[in-house]
């Protein structure tokens, strides 16, 4: 089973013959050839899922499942996509989709082995054919295709040639039966919902619905409203709603109740069209508006209301009918009233149609029953002599109880003068006047209403007597008001001209608004026809006062004591008879002021820092308007005031703005135009509350006079004695450089009594900010620490010209013995300390000044010159002009640097010579240190600067040049076509 054949490296081996496998694999030695039939899949079996789906699957061969590579499963005919094979790797189950519903396919299982020989081989089950279940609107037969869906079934083509799956009855194809695929869904899916009916008037309906899932709306050919009990609609018993949800019908019945159903009509998935209801919605429509109101028999007893019904049903009628009669149903087009039917009687009626729950609009009419002659009013022998005066008398009574008719006027019947009185309008009341005082009159009453064709007067009613009341005084004829005083006045008033009778006396009334404050009884117990005469004030003093007959005659004169200052007060006098109080006369009057009393209890509370609140009393009454004078009495340099308080019942009051920490004592005054009164005890005094100290006073910041730019010096006073705010213990001093903290340096002083201003020198370093602050430090009477005000002031520390050479050591004569003169030079040893001094600024410039011989203007000792004096004066060329005998720069800076840092950094001094550049007349710098003049003696200055001035050191010299014997020019050639031009010296 096996033979030699060429290994992979080129050797013969043994391998397996074609349709063999070698059990290890051709890589391995050994093994067994065993047929590849051996790994033909077993139980192969393919199943059907739906229209497009296919389950296949098979048993690995064993014990060789080892041996396989991988299975393939294979079919015919192709898949529209042009598969026709899928790759399953060593899995035995596969689920393939894409098959074409009722399509018959042929399946087969390879077995691919690649162990045992150089190239792939392979064996295969036998095919099974199994035929795909058919989708909706696909070809089908009762043999071998069947339709796939459950709610499906196999039926003929609508032209009868051949046989397609359809849905059955009460289900729909998802996408038509004109289309292939689709699913079959229960009918119910199309069926609306939230079916809303609302009805407009008495015969439109407005209705509205949901429609299906969006998924299915397309589904839904149109929809159709249907409605029971039959009522024609344009000639329709439904409406055809096409794809609408809402719409408006108009013609229905009034009153009546309508069932409504929406049908969802679909036409694509049978033959015939199919449909479904939503769930059945019942409205009642709005009955009618009844008309044609009629009345009959408004004469009574017996009265019958009609009316008309012109559309539509009803359950009843709905009648009210006011006054009296009441609410009724009814079911037919009419009502009789016999009961409580009165005459002359308007009725106003609502008859309103009844349909369910729904009701008309009502028909709202009136009519009114034929008035007939009243009967009297009602006489109460308690209240028809209502009230009475000595002239007239109220009279009052009740309507009648059936006045048949609206009641026009009243007729009143004088029985005692005859006279016949008639009231306005229905008025149950009437005032008879022009009588005579303490006479019996009797009266009667009469109803007259609108009667026509019955009489409208009804007849008199019981007669009653009523008697008028004795006649009252008239008014005392005067009366005044004199002598006022704070608490007493005294009047005067004189008989009434008209007493009635005789009198009894008088009654005095006084009060101070609505109160009575006092009365006062005249009362003449010897008079002829003499009444008691009672006391009338609820409160106030009552007195009695015996008179005699003569005293009531002419004027009477009385003081009235006890009374309050300041006070308005009403006078009431009149005259009492036998028919009691007569007319009163009333005058008004004031008492006067008086010295209020002597304010007490004056006591004083800190609120705040500023503000302290002062209570007092007072005894006795209001004396008048009162103003309360607050006296403030602070202490130096504050000056006193005076605080104007109105009001005689203040008796509190809050001092605003006052100085923090300051002791106040207080004195009061009561005022009025009468005099004041003072407050009689000890003063009280009271201190503000503590808060931070104000700043510090007179705070300068200078530079101290004189050349000293390294101090800068602070001085501050205490704060005025009105912003210490609190008691002052201390100031914080406090300053810093650019960019430090602000307490960098900082010094606590203790405040001595010494009112001199604290001064403080700082050293500073010029061309630096310092900022500076000061405050002081206070405490509270319990001690608590104060904060006060800061005072910050910003410095900038100015440069100034370097300190002056004052003991001229800056060319010691002990080092400059040998200055190793030439005729053009000589050489000085020069300490350097004097230029690194930067103490009042950074060295910006330095250079040697010098002079030839007497020097003009060259003083002998250091001084200080401008920050710019060494740029103003002149360079060797310039000096050379004048014969150098004024002040010239020896050199530049950058020359003078050369020699300054040349040679031993730590030596502390250096050596220069002075005019070695040979060259000056042709060089373009300002500053050359040019050749001196031979046979010469020369006196110099150091100079150094800084951006605040420059300092010239003491004058050191003389330096003299050697002797020379003559001069001239030499020229030689330096190229051909260059000359330079040298000054030589001979000697």
């Amino acid at each position: 089973m096996s033979e030699c054949i060429a290994g992979n490296t080129g050797e013969n081996v043994c391998r397996c013959q074609l349709g063999y496998f070698d059990s290890n694999s051709y890589s391995s030695a050994d093994g067994v050839c065993t047929s590849m039939n051996g790994l033909i899949a077993k139980s192969f079996a393919v199943g059907v899922e739906g229209t497009s789906t296919v389950t296949i699957e098979w048993v690995a061969p064993s014990p060789e499942s080892k041996q396989v590579k991988r299975y393939e499963v294979h079919w015919t005919p192709l898949l529209p996509n042009g598969t026709g094979n899928y790759s399953a790797g060593n899995a035995t189950n596969v689920r393939l989709i894409g098959f074409v519903s009722g399509q018959q396919y042929a399946f087969y299982v390879k077995t691919i082995e690649h162990g045992s020989r150089r190239y792939e081989q392979y064996v295969q089950t036998a095919s099974k054919s199994i035929t795909m279940d058919a989708g909706l609107g696909v070809a089908c037969n009762a043999s071998n295709i069947a339709c796939a869906d459950y709610n499906s079934n196999c039926a003929k083509t609508d032209n009868g040639l051949s046989t397609v799956c359809r849905c059955r009855a009460s289900f729909f194809d998802s996408n038509g039966f004109n289309t292939p695929g689709g699913m079959c869904i229960n009918m119910s899916t199309l069926a609306v919902t939230d079916l809303t009916l609302v009805t407009e008037g008495t015969e439109t309906v407005n209705i509205s619905w949901t429609p299906p899932p969006l998924e299915y709306t397309d589904q839904v050919s149109r929809y159709v409203v249907s409605w029971t009990p039959v009522t024609h609609i344009n000639g329709s018993v439904s409406y055809n709603a096409l794809l609408s949800t809402d719409i408006q019908l108009v013609g229905f019945t009034p009153g009546q109740t309508y069932t409504f159903y929406i049908y969802s009509v679909e036409s694509g998935s049978r033959k015939t069209e199919q449909n479904i209801s939503s769930v059945p919605s019942v409205i009642t429509m709005k009955p009618h508006t009844p008309s044609d109101f009629t009345e009959t028999d408004v004469d009574g007893p017996v009265i019958t209301l009609s009316w008309f019904l012109h559309k539509g049903v009803k359950t009843f009628y709905e009648v009210i009918s006011t006054p009296t009669l009441g609410m009724a149903n009814v079911t037919t087009e009419s009502i009789t009233y016999s009961v409580n039917v009165s005459d002359g009687q308007q009725y106003n009626t609502s008859i309103t149609a009844v349909s369910g729950n729904e009701r008309s609009d009502p028909l709202y009419s009136s009519f009114t029953t034929v008035s007939k002659t009243p009967d009297p009013p009602t006489l109460s022998n308690t209240t028809f002599c209502n009230s009475t005066t000595n002239e007239s008398i109220a009279l009052v009574w009740t309507a009648p109880e059936y006045p048949r008719g609206n009641i026009q006027y009243y007729v009143v019947k004088s029985i005692t003068t005859g006279a016949i009185y008639t009231t306005i309008s229905g008025k149950t009341e009437y005032v008879v006047a022009g009588l005579k005082p303490g006479t019996l009159y009797t009266f009667s009453v009469a109803s007259v209403n609108d009667a026509v064709t019955y009489g409208n007067q009804s007849d008199y009613s019981k007669q009653y007597e009523c008697r008028t009341d004795a006649a009252i005084s008239m008014a005392p004829s005067t009366l005044l008001v004199t002598q006022i005083q704070s608490r007493e006045f005294t009047l005067n008033w004189t008989k009434p001209t008209i007493t009635n009778g005789a009198l009894s006396g008088y009654r005095l009334t006084v009060t101070d608004g609505s109160a009575c404050v006092k009365e006062v009884i005249f009362a003449c117990h010897t008079c002829p026809l003499w009444v008691a005469i009672p006391y009338d004030c609820p409160v106030g003093t009552k007195q009695t006062v015996v008179v005699l007959p003569i005293h009531l005659d002419g004027v009477f004169n009385y003081t009235v004591h006890d009374i309050l200052p300041y006070t308005n007060y009403t006078v009431s006098v009149l005259a009492v008879n036998a028919a009691g109080d007569g007319v009163p006369v009333t005058e008004y009057t004031a008492t006067d002021q008086e010295v209020p009393q002597h304010p007490t209890d004056l006591n004083v509370s800190v609120l705040s820092a500023t503000e302290i609140f002062v209570t007092w009393t007072i005894s006795g009454l209001e004396p008048g308007p009162t103003t309360f004078e607050l006296h403030v009495i602070p202490g130096i340099p504050e000056i006193n005031r005076t605080e104007t308080i109105r009001g005689f019942y203040t008796r509190d009051y809050t001092v605003k703005n006052l100085e923090e920490f300051r002791t106040y004592t207080f004195n009061i005054t009561a005022v009025t135009d009468k005099g004041s009164s003072g407050f009689q005890q000890a003063l009280p005094s009271a201190t503000t509350q503590a808060i931070v100290p104000d700043t510090v006073g007179n705070f300068l910041v200078t530079r101290p006079d004189g050349p000293n730019f390294a101090t800068v010096r602070v001085s501050w006073q205490l704060p005025s004695l009105l912003d210490r705010n609190s008691d002052v213990t201390q100031f914080v001093f406090s300053y810093n450089s650019t960019g430090g903290n602000v307490t960098s340096h900082s010094e606590v002083i203790a405040v001595d009594s010494d009112p001199n201003p604290v001064t403080k020198n700082v050293t500073v370093v010029p061309l630096n900010t310092y900022i500076i602050e000061v405050y002081a430090v206070g405490e509270d009477s319990t001690g608590s620490i104060l904060i006060g005000t800061k005072s910050m002031m910003t410095y900038f520390a100015p440069a100034g010209p370097p300190p002056l050479d004052v003991d001229e050591s800056i060319i010691p004569s002990t080092s400059n013995i040998d200055i190793q003169a030439t005729h053009t030079t000589f050489a000085l040893n020069i300490e350097k300390r004097f230029f690194t001094n930067i103490v009042y600024g950074p060295i910006v410039d330095y250079t040697l000044v010098l002079c030839k011989e007497r020097c003009t203007g060259l003083d002998d000792k250091s001084e200080t010159k401008a920050e710019n004096y060494l740029s103003t004066l002149d360079g060797w060329k310039a000096a050379k002009t004048k014969g150098f005998s004024q002040m010239y720069r020896a050199m530049s800076k950058s020359e003078f640097d050369s020699a300054f840092i040349a040679g031993n950094k730590a030596a502390t001094t250096f050596r220069i010579v002075i005019g070695k550049v040979t060259n000056c007349s042709q060089s373009t710098k300002q500053y050359c240190n040019g050749p001196l003049q031979v046979e010469s003696t020369y006196f110099l200055k150091a100079a150094i600067c800084t951006v605040g001035g420059c300092t010239l050191s003491s004058k050191y010299g003389p330096f003299s040049t050697l002797e020379g014997i003559g001069h001239f020019n030499l020229i030689y050639l330096l190229s051909s076509n260059c000359l330079i031009m040298n000054d030589f010296f001979f000697y």
